[in-house]
């Protein structure tokens, strides 16, 4: 099979968003789940579960 896809635009909010997913992530913020929700609509997580236990 063979995919064609087609690039999506990237606007600048996309990329200071990018800046500080990195510095939540590197300071190794246990909010980075809530952050990554912000700039992904279709990630979802349990607010009350930490590292995957409740």
């Amino acid at each position: 099979m063979i995919h064609i896809g087609k690039p999506i635009e990237l606007s600048h909010d996309f990329f200071d968003q990018l800046d500080h997913l990195y510095q939540v992530a590197y300071d190794e913020d246990s909010n980075i789940r809530k952050e990554v929700h912000q700039m992904v609509d279709t990630y979802h997580y349990d607010e009350n579960t930490t590292h995957g236990i409740k």
